[in-house]
This record gives C-alpha cells, structure tokens and sequence, in this order.
C-alpha cells in the first residue's frame, strides 16, 4: 500500500504532467505576427500606458490609435495596453476591477467609457495596430475583484494547507 503522503505527492505530479502536456505555454501559441515569429529576432514590445497615463484631449485608445504609424515605423511589433474593464473608480486604471467584462459600453459606475475610452475606441485602435502588423496584448488582470457594490456569499470547503487535495471541515457559506 502506498502512504497517503506519498500518493499525494504522485496525485500532485500527474497533474502537472497532464496539465503540462494538454496545456503547453500560451505565449508560444500565440501566433505572433511580429518579426519573431517571422525569422527576425528583433521583436519589440513597448508598455503603451502608466499609473498616471492620461490624455488632455482624447481618450487613451483614440492616442494610441493615433500613435500606431509612429510605434510600426520605430520597429514596435507588440504593444502592451492596460486593463481595459470597468474599474471601482472612474479613473481607476483597471487594476480595482469592478466589471471584468465591461470594457467601455455599459452604465455603469457614472459612465459609459473606462478611463481609457470606449470599447469602440479599444476595438478600432486593435484593428489600427494589426492593420500595422502590431500585436496587441492587454493587462488582464482576472483574480483582481477589489470593485464590487456589495459583498458577496460563496460556499468554501476549509482544506489542509499542506496538502489542499484533502478537506478539513464541512463546506459552509462565507462571504
């Protein structure tokens, strides 16, 4: 018979070997169209926003549309965009999510765009970089739930911190 730590530990790898072997890295299976994946090992990649980014007279997804020719023509082959969801506060940058999919068309929070713009806006500008041969990545940011109205009642079963396969008590509501 084999001890329970010990099957616990084989439970473990057969899980990250299958997962391994079905799901091989996301990045890789993108299918790029820069440079790099073209044969030329010169892709560049620039961060297309900051804590503060702002634009004094048009949204940040009219900019960065605007800016496309000018990033093509310096050789950028994928452009990094923040968060594009509805966040807690108008001028959240995404990062305190209150509606994950939400990207600038709906009322919420006092608003119809995110700080960044619309999700017209968003879709033109993506169209405007691939229309250049730039990949567009955004910042999606799934765990962060820091924006919600209320809170909210979920089931949650304790588990042993040292092995969460096995459950240490019934399942009970929490919030």
């Amino acid at each position: 018979m084999i001890p329970e730590t010990l099957f616990a530990v084989l439970i473990r790898v057969w899980e990250y070997l299958t997962f391994w072997w079905y799901s091989p890295p996301a990045l890789s299976n993108m299918r790029l169209k820069g440079p790099a994946r073209d044969g030329d090992a010169n892709a560049l990649m620039i961060q297309f926003f900051t804590w503060e980014a702002e634009h004094p007279q048009m949204s940040w997804w009219k900019h960065f549309e605007t800016e496309v020719p000018n990033l093509a023509e310096m050789g950028v082959t994928q452009v990094w965009l923040p968060p594009p969801n509805k966040a807690m506060r108008k001028q959240g940058q995404g990062y305190d999510a209150y509606d994950l999919w939400d990207l600038g068309e709906f009322f919420q929070k006092d608003t119809i765009a995110t700080r960044w713009g619309t999700k017209e806006e968003l879709v033109r500008a993506i169209a405007a970089a691939n229309a250049h041969g730039i990949d567009v990545l955004v910042d999606a940011v799934l765990n962060h739930k820091l924006g919600g109205d209320r809170l909210e009642k979920f089931n949650a079963t304790p588990v042993d911190p040292n092995d969460r396969l096995r459950d240490i008590g019934p399942t009970r509501e929490i919030e």
